[in-house]
């Protein structure tokens, strides 16, 4: 072995691509509605209540997400909540989501609905 045939034991190390790229989680604010203010949108509310389903999809749709994602991806619906969350910059945990998707489920998709469109999100 010649004096230039050392092992490398330590790769070089680049400051500029050590700096970890996120934003906080916690929110600044609440949801715009409260979980159960589907009745003053009763338009909402009724098309919510005939077809759950086809209100889920349109919000992973809104969200980017494939519109069978609620239904193919076990607590897609859950996803879907922390998503609209964090996006809206809204104070939570993973876990209220899930609690509000498994105890109120309903009132929860319609409440995520009228988030999306307080915060702008255009249907698709």
């Amino acid at each position: 072995m010649s004096i230039n045939d050392e092992a490398i034991v330590t790769q070089p190390k680049d400051e500029k691509k050590r700096k970890l790229i996120y934003s906080p989680v916690e929110g600044k604010r609440d949801w715009s509605s409260d979980l159960y203010g589907c009745f003053p949108d009763f338009c909402s509310c009724c098309r919510g209540f005939c077809c759950i389903p086809c209100m889920l999809s349109e919000i992973a749709s809104r969200t980017g997400e494939w519109i069978c994602f609620p239904f193919f991806v076990p607590g897609g619906g859950n996803v879907l909540r922390t998503r609209i969350r964090t996006m809206g910059g809204i104070r939570g945990t993973a876990c209220d989501d899930c609690v509000m998707m498994c105890f109120c489920g309903p009132c929860a998709i319609w409440q995520m609905e009228r988030e999306l469109d307080k915060m702008g999100v255009p249907k698709k």
